[in-house]
């Protein structure tokens, strides 16, 4: 068999043509072992250049799980003392990293500073993980990543403020020299701090020519604080710099700045590219991050878990919606709902439920508070469904 990367790459018969139960359970069971045999851990989701589940092993706790095989290095940024960082055995998914926030100190370097896949502008670029503080009350600013340095080595980078509520902030240059480059800084719209030992899922978008946007658990909670030397009619950065001597960082960011304390897990970068129909601009979508946050949260499933069929479920699921279908994941069926939450209309990234069949859960992916909802007790007749219709969709989009 081909390595298909655990990929999606099936056809569909015809829905003019009558099928026999029985054939089509055999196909739903050929299907699901063939992504479990061609899933070889290389995970080749498009634009995906850094996956990191973080602390799943202790000898390679900086493990790359793309194909880009961009492995970090734990060591201590600027060669002072010991690293400053220990494998988390209570990570959003079981391992995480834990990092003790000391002066001068990080985690983790990722690959070289010359690295062809960190080292460039963007033109799309996104970055996701989860994350959890163990302070949020105290007046340091902590950066958390990055690839960005000194005066003259400028990129962008993610910080707690250090201010009255500590919001997070991404700040992103056009060019590495700090005087006179085009800069804008946008930042979390917290009224509260985030409560201390709760994980929070945190995803930063750029798109050329727009406003970077941050994420917090699914829905957009950003606003633009600062932009410096933008031409005139310029909206956003055209390009967001990676161009610089910095490496590219999990923990802290080089050269500044001290480290960020508590633990994060879970980490991917993607610097271009689309998955299916979730991106139509390269950069992840409102509605890929929804099914992030709402699929770890819900039901536990990170964005690498075979678990949930490899992070081509995200496409999956998006597909169900788009195609009023249905879909596998998390050991759950979900389908296309109009509306809920109450018949309310939430935002985009909006969840609920407690997954029983009274309540199942719900993730909003349009604003009309339409999403994808679990199916009660799915059964073998309920997994009819899997995908015919909304993987049908993909199936004819990656054949053309």
């Amino acid at each position: 068999m081909s390595n298909l990367h655990g990929r999606w790459m099936l056809s569909f018969v015809s829905s003019t043509r009558k099928l026999n139960t029985c054939k089509v359970i055999q196909v739903i069971a050929v299907m699901v072992m063939s992504l479990a045999i061609s899933h070889t851990g290389a995970i080749a989701q498009a634009g995906l250049i850094g996956y990191y589940p973080l602390g799943t092993t202790a000898s390679a706790p900086f493990v790359d799980l793309t194909d880009h095989d961009n492995v970090g290095t734990a060591n201590n940024l600027e060669g002072i003392g010991a690293p400053d960082w220990a494998p988390a055995t209570t990570g959003m998914f079981g391992g995480g990293i834990e990092f003790t926030g000391l002066a001068n100190t990080a985690a983790a370097r990722i690959a070289s500073a010359t690295n062809a896949d960190f080292n460039r502008s963007y033109t799309n670029f996104s970055v996701g993980f989860w994350m959890n503080a163990d302070s949020w009350s105290d007046s340091t600013v902590r950066a958390i990543t990055g690839k960005s340095g000194g005066t003259n080595d400028r990129g962008w980078y993610i910080r707690k403020t250090g201010d009255a509520i500590n919001q997070l902030q991404f700040i992103g240059y056009q060019g590495a020299i700090n005087t006179g480059t085009p800069q804008q800084t946008v930042r979390t719209n917290f009224t509260a701090a985030p409560t201390v030992g709760d994980w929070m899922h945190v995803a930063v978008t750029f798109a050329s020519g727009e406003d970077a946007k941050i994420y917090i658990n699914g829905i957009l909670a950003s606003t633009v604080v600062t932009e410096s030397n933008f031409g005139v009619g310029q909206t956003g950065l055209n390009v967001l710099n990676g161009a610089n001597a910095s490496r590219f960082t999990i923990g802290r960011r080089e050269f500044a700045e001290v480290g960020f304390d508590g633990r994060i897990d879970d980490f991917g970068i993607r610097g271009g590219g689309t998955i299916g129909n979730l991106s139509p601009s390269d950069t992840v979508s409102a509605q890929e991050i929804a099914l992030t946050h709402g699929l770890g949260r819900l039901v536990g499933v990170s964005l690498g878990d075979v678990n949930g069929i490899t992070p081509q479920i995200l496409d999956v699921l998006n597909n169900a919606y788009i195609g009023q279908g249905t879909a596998l994941a998390g050991g759950y069926t979900w389908g296309y709902a109009s509306s809920g939450l109450g018949g309310v209309t939430p935002v985009i990234g909006s969840i609920g439920g407690t997954g029983t069949s009274i309540d199942p859960y719900f993730v909003v992916l349009g604003a009309d508070g339409s999403g994808v909802i679990t199916v009660p007790e799915p059964g073998a007749l309920a997994l009819l469904g899997i995908g015919i219709l909304g993987l049908g969709r993909l199936s004819r989009r990656k054949g053309r």
